[in-house]
């Protein structure tokens, strides 16, 4: 029989043990977190080339079929032989069919999902009521201008029913301001032209202010334990951290942050009046097609993860307002995303969006793809 010193001897020697490896393994982590972090080879992207009609803008390229490793995760990116990220598909429509054709840019696209079908296009198809089909016309860089110009020269050769324009408001104001060539191609790859930026933008609304939203600081036991390493861990593996964020509106033009802020500026406002004139020749294509057109609100990272809705420069409902006054006002159905996903991280705590990217993971674009289904049902139906 052991003696009870014997068992208390026992009961520290294991505490000391456990208390042991618990610090080997604080200091570890603590000593891995403080090296720099590795970059891998950025993967090659040889996805564009120029309009052939020579009108202005880019294409996908068609026929490609690419494997990426994004984040871990192997991604296959593939254009049908019409350079649409999408399945192979035929431009006559066939008896009985109601097509949506889906216009933006590298969120309707798919960056980075594991297949189109993954897409929010492809969600938001496969949770359509049998009869309809989607069509994928999303293009990474894109601003509403490239938008209008492929759908006259390419997405209304398809006959759509229902056409819908998926604004990412980080920078779809920007890109349809900035015009056709606000970006130039380097080896297949869109790169935003600081030439242009510079003649187009006043000098005041170009200041490199470093200014970023930044993570909550914890609170209760979180907080207390915030400056372990090991803790850090454990948050990352359960896929809790950087789920909240004090948002900051920066004052620089091409950040997502800066279309949020309470007073725009004058440039800010000749933006907006750019992209509602876009969408104004969008419709009028729409309506000539004998199409209805549809508008859907893409918000960034940051405003869904904000903790305050609003602050003392800064309102998270713009720029996606604009849109709604505008559609309101034309008749236009409109779909804000925004209310819907802040809701689901404040009820489910589910990351919607990569780890290290603007655009949203699988989860995002399913559940995107699931609410637009169900307002084009309700709301944006095909005439």
């Amino acid at each position: 029989m052991i003696s009870r010193r014997e068992l208390v001897l026992r009961a520290a020697l294991l505490t000391f043990g456990a208390t042991l490896a618990l610090g080997a393994g604080e200091l570890a982590l603590r000593l891995l977190d403080s090296r720099p972090p590795g970059k891998g080879p950025e993967p090659t992207l040889d996805l564009l080339r120029e309009n052939e009609r020579g009108t202005g803008s880019y294409r996908l390229k068609p026929g490609l079929d690419l494997t990426l490793d994004i984040e871990g995760m192997k991604v296959r990116f593939a254009t049908n032989r019409h350079g649409m990220a999408w399945r192979e598909t035929e431009e006559p429509k066939p008896d009985g069919v109601r097509r949506v054709a889906v216009l933006g840019d590298s969120f309707t696209m798919g960056c980075w999902t594991p297949s189109w079908r993954e897409t929010f296009v492809g969600v938001m198809e496969r949770d359509l009521p049998a009869g309809f089909e989607a069509l994928n016309f999303g293009v990474g860089g894109y601003g509403l201008l490239d938008e209008e110009l492929i759908l006259r020269e390419q997405a209304l050769r398809f006959s759509p029913d229902l056409v819908i324009v998926a604004l990412f408001v980080g920078n779809d104001f920007r890109d349809t301001w900035l015009g056709l060539d606000k970006e130039r191609l380097e080896g297949g790859t869109a790169v935003l032209d600081a030439e242009v930026v510079r003649r187009r933008v006043p000098e005041a609304d170009r200041p490199p202010d470093g200014v970023r939203s930044t993570d909550c600081p914890p609170s209760g036991l979180a907080a207390a334990l915030s400056g372990s390493a090991l803790f850090r861990r454990v948050e990352r593996l359960l896929d809790r951290d950087g789920l909240c964020v004090d948002f900051r509106p920066s004052a620089e033009f091409t950040q997502f942050s800066y279309w949020s802020r309470s007073t725009p500026s004058p440039v800010a406002l000749e933006a907006r009046a750019a992209t509602l004139r876009a969408l104004e020749a969008i419709r009028s294509a729409t309506d000539a097609a004998g199409a209805r057109l549809g508008v859907v609100a893409i918000p960034t990272f940051d405003q869904v993860h904000a903790r305050r809705w609003q602050g003392r420069n800064f309102d998270l409902g713009l720029p996606q307002a604009w849109l709604g006054a505008w559609a309101r006002e034309q008749g236009v159905p409109y779909l804000d995303l925004l209310p819907p996903m802040r809701e689901h991280l404040a009820r489910t705590g589910e990351r919607l969006y990569l780890r290290r990217d603007v655009h949203w993971n699988a989860r995002g674009h399913a559940f995107a793809g699931e609410a637009i289904a169900q307002w084009v049902r309700c709301c944006a139906r095909p005439r």
